[in-house]
């Protein structure tokens, strides 16, 4: 590609170089085709531009890509020479490949044949090795990382996103060939590499991406949540053993693909790869080379699907045994039903259900618990204004109570993109604690007792009246009710999902 007219930088020297040509556009930045005056070398530039440069979080992580590089001395890996920044720029002086990547060979070519493949994919996964054993993980492995040269020499690029084993997690990456656990903030580790790698595989035989998306957040839960493709339905003249190694590659958890790239190496470099029966390896004088790495045990929880009758004389049951103890509920159980819609909301957080099956129960349970709050704090039980207004701190609680709610619901469900349980929960039980308080102190409200006395006297009045009213026996009638629903009702269960017969993961 020519370098545009409108470039500034072309012709300045920044660092030791000077700029002669641009490129491409590069992870973070701009590539340049330049000269190491000093040296009398071409070399390539990585240019970061001025408007992202000023973060210091950016010059950290273009420093962290140059060291992370600078320590991979392998020929299959683009070496860096030289890092630094002068005024707004940040540069990294890398060597010059002349060549394409391998995504521009798939948007001239669109898939490669098998043994071309074969032999990329065993390059990548050989660099893929050395960084893994330095504790490096690339954490962006696509086609467009992916350099070949002139010669049809194979080297890896752009550790922009490098991070080491183990280390903070952070959502980084490309979508379409990133790991389920990569998306969600798990920490670096090399088989996120390794199913990154798997989804190029299928890119590369197919043509196709194995997760096509309109949008990043339907990718992401593609990759999370969806069946894995099988390559042999989009080529069925693939191996089986290759269509099982890149099932392998892209399960769902770390645990269920290769445990290191060398193993992925030893796969890759099987007779299976390109032969597909036994006679032609004995034709040939070959002899069949290492087994893909066991799978997970298959062990599913057995399937449970009750008949309608079933489910009728459950519901019957419970509701003569329980339900008239509800004539007699007080004000207490509005509060119980404030904790017990919170407690609903959990499943609904930790589950694997998408769309509207999780949103909008999650919704319903959240509206529940407000309502329920509020209701507690009305003094009648059918009296929906309070005797006297509450007051502005009583408003307060109400509305922090209200606003964690919803916030504890979109970091839980609603925020699929970035999904923070561990936020949710806490702002769930900030709207609890809110709500309470609030419901209890718009009961006080007319009453002219002082607020801390006050909450002590109501908790016991409340509760004496909870016990008194068979409160026990009702809610003891909710907890079987929803434990026997689990029990009793059909639910979703984890199915072993098996291609060419083998156990590649969890659907």
């Amino acid at each position: 590609m020519g370098s545009p007219a409108s470039d500034p930088l072309i012709g300045k020297v920044v660092g030791p170089c000077r700029i002669d040509e641009y490129l491409s556009r590069g992870g973070m930045g701009n590539v340049y085709r330049g000269r190491h005056l000093a040296l009398d070398r071409e070399v390539a530039i990585k240019i970061i531009e001025p408007p992202v440069v000023n973060g210091e979080a950016v010059v950290q992580a273009v420093l962290r890509e140059a060291r992370a590089a600078a320590k991979l001395e392998d020929p299959r890996i683009v070496q860096v020479y030289d890092v630094g920044q002068q005024g707004p720029y940040c540069y990294i002086i890398m060597q010059l490949m002349r060549g394409e990547t391998l995504e521009r060979m798939l948007v001239r070519r669109r898939f490669l044949n098998p043994p071309e493949a074969l032999k990329i994919m065993r390059e990548v996964a050989a660099a893929l090795a050395v960084a893994h054993r330095l504790g490096i993980v690339h954490r962006d492995v696509k086609p467009g990382n992916v350099m070949i040269d002139e010669a049809g020499q194979v080297r890896i690029m752009d550790f922009g996103i490098a991070a080491p084993v183990g280390s903070d997690p952070q959502a980084a990456g490309s979508v379409d060939f990133m790991a389920p656990e990569q998306a969600y903030g798990g920490k670096p580790d090399p088989r996120t590499d390794l199913y990154a790698f798997g989804a190029m595989y299928y890119l590369m035989l197919t043509g196709k991406f194995p997760y096509p998306a309109s949008s990043t957040n339907e990718a992401i839960l593609k990759h999370r949540d969806a069946p894995i493709p099988c390559v042999r339905d989009a080529d069925p003249s693939l191996t089986r053993f290759t269509s099982c190694l890149i099932a392998r590659l892209m399960a769902k958890t770390p645990d269920e693909r290769p445990s290191s790239a060398d193993e992925v190496i030893k796969a890759l470099d099987s007779p299976e790869m390109l032969m597909e029966s036994q006679a032609a390896r004995m034709d040939d004088g070959l002899h069949a080379g290492a087994p893909l790495p066991p799978g997970p045990p298959a062990v599913p929880l057995p399937s449970v699907s009750p008949t309608a009758l079933s489910q009728a004389i459950f519901l019957g049951l419970v509701s003569v045994a329980f339900c008239r103890a509800w004539a007699s509920a007080v004000q207490a159980d509005w509060m119980a039903a404030g904790f017990a819609s919170a407690s609903l909301l959990l499943p609904f957080y930790l589950g694997e259900r998408e769309g509207w099956r999780r949103k909008l129960p999650a919704a319903a349970a959240l509206l529940c618990m407000i309502a329920s709050f509020y209701k507690f704090g009305l003094p009648g039980s059918l009296d929906w204004v309070p005797s006297r207004a509450p007051s502005i701190e009583v408003l307060i609680l109400l509305g922090l109570g209200a606003a964690a709610g919803a916030g504890s619901l979109w970091e839980g469900v609603f925020d699929e993109e970035s999904r923070s349980l561990e936020l949710a929960l806490w702002l769930l039980a900030l709207a609890v604690v809110s709500l309470a308080l609030g419901g209890a102190s718009l009961r006080l409200s007319g009453q002219g007792d002082l607020w801390w006395p006050g909450l002590k006297d109501l908790a016991v009045r409340e509760g004496r009246s909870f016990l008194s009213s068979q409160g026990l026996w009702r809610w003891l009638g909710v907890a079987v009710l929803y434990a026997g629903s689990w029990v009793f009702f059909p639910k979703r269960k984890q199915t072993v999902q098996k291609i060419e017969g083998r156990v590649v993961g969890y659907a």
